[in-house]
């Protein structure tokens, strides 16, 4: 039965579409393209004018494994492609409760070995390739470079992750070395959390049927591929209930060599830049697009 929580982020996903018409439109100077691999829905956004060797971002929205769409953050992906001179290759996956893991990442997983061998296509370079995504996208962003660096096909291409507001644990799994860490920046009143509460994402997990100790959606627990990730980029949220995660993925990577940039937002809450008319939203694509060019300056 659909419950309260789920009924939070059904609330959630309207309020996007309510706010939608207050941004901007498309500048027009973006092109794009919409098909389907195997029935896994995709949409492909190329800036107007570049040279046919863009590289490559594979986008995984977000909603908490059950909502959104190629509509739900195509402004973002607008952005990264005009302002980052980047094609865009964001990803309709299987959404919960009908499709249960590892459904989503294997969704997700099809379009990047696509995009992979077909960036030429649409005018992009498959040797320099990235993940994107938020908060259960940023999951997928991380379990899609998971593995990309375990496939030797793909290893050396991967370049770098951009990670907004990421989940990378399960609350009541937290590796023990982690534990300590994630409890001081766990935030205090995630119950009553604007956006998304606790409740919520424990819900979504269920929805969605993980296991807590799939480290395709639960990339800190991975550790034995920790040193093979690329540069990565994250966002967090001081007032959000995935905050820790951000946190703890941050000092698993670095501990293991990996270079990682990290913007701590405060006082702002999960996802807060759909609110356009706040000052943190103006800054926003800003952060992003700093974030964007430093991955692509490690590599």
């Amino acid at each position: 039965m659909r419950g309260p929580p789920l009924d939070a982020w059904a609330k959630f996903a309207g309020l996007i579409q309510m706010l939608a018409p207050h941004f901007p439109p498309p500048s027009g100077k973006v092109e794009t393209r919409n098909g389907d691999v195997d029935g896994i829905g995709y949409r492909i956004y190329t800036p107007k004018e570049h040279d046919g060797s863009l590289p490559l971002v594979i986008f995984t929205h977000g909603g908490g494994f059950i909502l959104g769409d190629l509509e739900s953050e195509d402004i973002l992906c607008r952005m990264v492609a005009e302002h980052s001179k980047m094609a865009v290759v964001s990803i309709d996956y299987r959404l919960s409760p009908e499709m249960k893991a590892p459904a989503h990442v294997d969704d997700c997983w099809k379009v990047y070995k696509w995009a992979h061998e077909n960036a030429a296509s649409f005018g992009a370079s498959s040797k320099k390739t990235y993940t994107m995504g938020g908060s259960a996208g940023g999951a997928l962003a991380l379990g899609l470079a998971r593995r990309a660096i375990r496939d030797q096909t793909y290893k050396s291409s991967l370049k770098g992750i951009i990670a907004l507001v990421p989940v990378t644990t399960h609350r009541d799994n937290v590796p023990s070395k982690y534990r300590a860490l994630h409890d001081e920046h766990y935030y205090k009143d995630a119950a009553f959390a604007p956006i998304i509460d606790e409740e919520s994402v424990n819900m979504c997990f269920v929805q969605a049927g993980l296991d807590m100790n799939d480290r395709d959606y639960f990339v800190l627990l991975a550790e034995e591929d920790h040193a093979s990730f690329p540069p990565t980029y994250i966002m967090s949220c001081e007032c959000d209930p995935l905050r820790a995660d951000s946190f703890a993925i941050k000092k698993a990577f670095e501990d293991a060599g990996v270079k990682v940039k990290h913007d701590d937002i405060p006082s702002m809450p999960h996802y807060f830049w759909i609110f356009p008319q706040l000052e943190e939203s103006q800054t926003f694509g800003a952060k992003v697009l700093a974030g964007l060019e430093w991955v692509k300056a490690q590599s």
